[in-house]
């Protein structure tokens, strides 16, 4: 069953692409128009780059300002964690020394 499946599957695709790229009564393939339209919105494409590419460069950040911004992330990240660890001693500190007292009655 898969072997006939794919047999008609492969007869398709091959009809399809045979009516595509073959000429019609005017000479014209059917393809054309679609190639035409899609050269024409990547030329719209390319001139919409073109024009705004240099604004958009304008807007990157310099590596020195990316290195200033990453030293800031990772000093506040360090930061964080410096109080998040000291604020956990403290609270199994706190813990050792009530389990002790209770331990010690």
């Amino acid at each position: 069953m898969e072997l006939i499946t794919a047999a008609l599957i492969g007869v398709a695709i091959g009809v399809s692409a045979t009516l595509l790229v073959r000429r019609g009564p005017r000479g014209v393939r059917p393809i054309t128009p679609v190639m035409r339209a899609a050269a024409r919105a990547g030329a719209r494409g390319a001139r919409w780059v073109r024009r705004r590419g240099e604004d958009a460069w304008d807007r990157v950040p310099s590596r020195g300002d990316v290195e200033d911004q990453l030293e800031e992330y990772a000093r506040s990240a360090r930061a964080a964690i410096d109080r998040a660890l000291r604020q956990e001693l403290r609270s199994v500190r706190d813990t050792l020394r009530t389990q002790a007292r209770r331990a010690a009655r």
